[in-house]
């Protein structure tokens, strides 16, 4: 296990973090009366009712848990506290995994920025009348004309996302390394954005995959998606 990787776990995975720590944070740069920091809290009521009972994909992860500890990887490692950027890293799944929850939701709750922040983050869907491929090459071209602040969430993102993957089938687990390394690294690289980090993730799903692939004394390497 990396090094670099023991320390952004501390900071994610403590199970000491709870609300009271994370707006501590946020009240170090925002006072607690600032339309900032109240901004911030309303995003974060706004996510923990609207997630309240939900999973994420892996059928473990409490939806809310999940953008919370992007969020405060934002504040913790990358010492980001723009309330723009936090809710948006709050909100970031509302969109694409809440049906109630939509861009226009977003812009009338928060400010037109922010839904365009959180359309960025967002991947389109059938609802769009786009086809799973088609989406996921869309949203990739995305890519190209996206800025630093996206990246700052997208990559915290993907890093709390590698890191918690290991629940997932060795192919799947195969195949979001592959996209990682294909699409985002790039990108981390680029701006200096958590690219030690993912180098570091990827480098652990891949020795993870090894040996669960010499433990099933599997020969052949599991396909790689084209996606």
């Amino acid at each position: 296990m990396s090094g670099i990787l023991d320390d952004v776990r501390a900071i994610i995975f403590n199970p000491n973090e709870n609300r009271e720590t994370f707006f501590n944070y946020v009240a170090e740069y925002w006072p607690r009366r600032s339309k900032q920091y109240n901004k911030v809290k309303r995003a974060y009521d706004y996510g923990k009712d609207g997630f309240r009972g939900t999973l994420r994909k892996d059928g473990v992860t409490r939806g809310f848990e999940h953008s919370r500890v992007v969020a405060l990887l934002l504040i913790r490692w990358l010492g980001i506290y723009d309330p723009d950027q936090l809710i948006e890293a709050i909100m970031h799944d509302g969109p694409e995994d809440l049906d109630e929850w939509t861009l226009e939701r977003s812009e009338g709750a928060f400010s037109k920025k922010n839904a365009r922040g959180l359309e960025r983050l967002t991947k389109l869907s059938e609802k769009d009348g786009y086809s799973k491929e088609d989406a996921s090459r869309i949203y990739f071209q995305w890519f190209r004309t996206a800025g630093r602040s996206f990246f700052q969430k997208k990559l915290a993102d993907r890093l709390v996302n590698l890191l918690t993957c290991d629940v997932f089938t060795l192919k799947k687990q195969w195949e979001y390394l592959v996209e990682t390394e294909r699409y985002f690294i790039p990108y981390a690289q680029k701006f200096g954005i958590l690219y030690q980090e993912l180098l570091a993730a990827c480098r652990e799903v891949r020795e993870r995959i090894a040996r669960l692939r010499a433990d099933q004394e599997l020969t052949e390497s599991p396909p790689i998606s084209e996606a």
